[in-house]
């Protein structure tokens, strides 16, 4: 009885642990099915999402007509359409190694677009916004906004510039010199001078600490304050009176160091422009006449790269065989051939002014656009009314040594000519263009006979800015016809009459005539640049203050 009283209590006792697995199994299994439902789910979700990108993308590239080269597609967008406006983008150092030897463009760089028209019988290669090759299929030659009514005289610049290489183009005597250049260089000790704390920053003077080509800051030490004794620095008021001397000694350090803040905002550039201000820098001593100490180092980019250019114009209202179209043609190809950003505008949205301040707005534009993208370190604006006589010399040839030039001008008889300049792409350049824009607003008495021209002269003398711009010759690059010589990089038609067949005229000569464009190269172009750059500055071009002042009641 024992026995089988101990066995069916085995029984039960197994019977009921039997039951409770065979619960959690189903339990289990439940919550797994559930899992894998939500799983299966999320990865149906992004099946579609994924379709949907792709098929979006396909459509658009199919409705808008866009040619895109999908291994660039995150790196390169299809210009066409953007506002009017046309950028041709080059990588410098892809340039180089992808033309110096035959002199020809890259189609895996430059993105040609193919647009099917529902007007066209066949294909259309456009370059830009109404501008197209004028050969077909031709990519390297002049392009044109009508092919059927072109009267056969644009200039090829393929054929007009030589094959690049160590005895026509700057970029190799510039690459030697990198690889000469040391790794460090320890710069001189900037004590900058604290501004008038009762004006606004906007007006008051720059500093900035900088690097040569090539390298960039790199920030050791910085003090906002004075230093222990130290009676040398900063011992004048900004308005020119002496400081007192007790504002000035110390017998122990009377500041604070900033090399966090300093490092962020200024480690890994090439320029750094700062203003000892209270609306930037705190001061711990009101009493004493502060400075901003600043020790840094410039050190040596990992491999060279050539300075980013960028060729701007503006141009509205462009005709088939004008001198604008042709001009237009000129600087692109040109651009092309030396690697050069390229960007045009033909929308004229401002008319309360006179056509002639679309240059500044355009160069505010491009101003912007390239300090926050960081597409270039120059730009080059150039007229439409300027005919390219010998390519060969490249942009470079002109560029400043002194990091302190931001603006780089010619002259002619009436003052500063503004048909072709560069403009350092740099804080101090934008706000220089915004005071210029803006110059003739505050000045409604004064008489510019030039316009936006006068403007820019103005501000830089009135602004006293002279030590951020240079006035250089005008055979430089803003030749007129009557003073051209062999070799000059171009001829400015300003003030001509009838410029586009006086153009024409100009064109058939260059095409019959190679002394035009061999007779000088960028080495022969550089060397004379510096020897004017190395003189004293009374020595060098002048401006003086243009307009004259109206009577208020004069109608």
């Amino acid at each position: 009885m024992n026995e089988n009283y101990i066995l069916i209590n085995e029984d039960e006792d197994n019977e009921k642990p039997v039951q409770n697995v065979n619960r959690k199994k189903i339990k289990f299994s439940r919550r797994k099915n559930k899992f894998l439902y939500i799983l299966l789910f999320f990865i149906l979700s992004i099946m579609l999402v994924c379709f949907m990108s792709i098929m979006y993308l396909v459509i658009k590239i199919f409705t808008r007509g866009i040619s895109i080269d999908i291994s660039k597609y995150f790196e390169v967008m299809n210009p066409l359409y953007r506002n009017e406006t046309y950028t041709s983008t080059l990588d410098n150092n892809d340039f180089i190694n992808n033309t110096i030897n035959n002199n020809t463009i890259n189609n895996n760089t430059i993105n040609n677009n193919t647009i099917w028209n529902e007007d066209m019988n066949e294909s259309e290669e456009f370059v830009f916004k109404n501008f197209v090759y004028l050969t077909p299929g031709v990519f390297e030659g002049p392009i044109t906004i009508d092919r059927n009514l072109d009267d056969g005289t644009k200039l090829n610049i393929y054929k007009m510039t030589f094959p690049l290489n160590e005895n026509t183009s700057l970029y190799y005597d510039e690459l030697k010199k990198y690889n000469k250049q040391n790794d460090t260089i320890l710069m001189n000790d900037k004590y900058f001078c604290e501004l008038n704390s009762k004006l606004p920053p906007e007006g008051q003077k720059d500093y900035s600490v900088s690097c040569p080509h090539n390298y960039q800051i790199a920030i050791n030490d910085t003090f906002y304050g004075r230093f222990a004794y130290d009676t040398e620095n900063c011992k004048y008021y900004s308005n020119g009176t002496k400081v007192p001397r007790n504002k000035l000694y110390r017998i122990r350090d009377s500041g604070y160091r900033l090399n966090e803040t300093m490092k962020k905002f200024c480690d890994g550039k090439k320029e750094c422009i700062l203003k000892p201000h209270d609306y930037f820098f705190y001061r711990k001593y009101r009493l004493l006449n502060n400075y901003l100490y600043i020790n840094y180092q410039c050190i040596k980019k990992e491999q060279y790269n050539k300075p980013k250019i960028s060729i701007v114009m503006f141009g509205n209202d462009v005709k088939v065989n004008s001198l604008y179209e042709n001009s237009i043609s000129e600087m692109y190809q040109y651009s092309t051939i030396h690697g050069y950003n390229f960007y045009h505008d033909e929308k004229r949205y401002v008319y309360d002014r006179l056509p002639h301040f679309m240059k500044l707005n355009t160069l505010i534009k491009y101003m912007s656009k390239c300090i926050e993208e960081d597409l270039c370190d120059w730009i080059v604006w150039i007229d439409s009314d300027v005919i390219i006589t010998n390519p060969n010399i490249e942009l470079e040839a002109f560029l400043p040594e002194d990091d302190n030039i931001h603006f780089i001008v010619s002259d002619d008889h009436n003052g500063l000519n503004s048909g072709f300049f560069f403009l350092r792409v740099n804080s101090w350049s934008y706000n220089f263009l915004l005071r210029a824009a803006s110059y003739s607003y505050y000045n409604k008495d004064l008489l510019l006979k030039f316009s936006d021209q006068s403007s820019i002269n103005n501000v830089l003398i009135e602004f006293n800015e002279e030590d951020h711009y240079t006035i250089v010759p005008k055979s430089w690059f803003n030749s007129y016809y009557d003073d051209h010589r062999p070799g000059d990089f171009v001829i400015h038609l300003a003030g001509v009459p009838n410029k586009n067949e006086f153009s024409k005229e100009i064109r058939l000569k260059i095409m019959n005539n190679e002394t035009y464009y061999d007779s000088k190269s960028s080495y022969d172009m550089r060397i004379e640049v510096l020897e004017y750059y190395n003189l004293p500055r009374e020595l060098q071009h002048h401006i003086s203050i243009e307009g004259k002042k109206l009577d208020q009641n004069h109608n």
